[in-house]
């Protein structure tokens, strides 16, 4: 049996599909978590792409398009072979999204750790910083129980 790796399956199944990995799939490939629902990958696309329902039902995944007018509004790097967003626009999606804060709290905690123990550089836009500074309380203390 040939054991591949979510990041190896992801380059794999969209190679030639121009996106850009979004929230919690990006955290992931991105490893600014202890793994995420693998069935379920967010893409950022600027047109729907029939091709990623032929490849959703192929391989019994869900996969969210999330159509943008251009992809020149995202911060997006390519890492590893596959565009994804940075880990700072990753974070900022996820405080937007308000969605696992198990997925929020290990970002964070990543980001803070790979970074000196700090959150410089990352700038959080007004509209989120109370929920930043919940989630980033969090984060610091993230590890402390291990």
């Amino acid at each position: 049996m040939k054991i591949r790796s979510y990041n190896s399956f992801l380059r794999a199944i969209l190679r030639d599909i121009p996106c850009i990995l979004a929230y919690d799939t990006a955290a992931d490939y991105l490893g600014m978590t202890e793994g995420c629902d693998s069935s379920h990958i967010n893409l950022f696309v600027d047109s729907y792409n029939e091709k990623l329902e032929q490849i959703s039902k192929e391989n019994s995944l869900t996969i969210h398009q999330i159509v943008v007018s251009s992809f020149s509004k995202i911060r997006y790097e390519n890492f590893n072979g596959l565009n994804c967003t940075t880990p700072e626009q990753t974070i900022i999606h996820l405080l937007e999204q308000d969605g696992d804060n198990q997925v929020i709290q290990e970002t964070l905690a990543s980001y803070y750790f790979a970074n000196s123990e700090s959150f410089k550089g990352l700038l959080i836009p007004e509209f989120l910083q109370l929920r930043f500074e919940e989630y980033s309380d969090w984060a610091i203390h993230y590890y402390d129980e291990y």
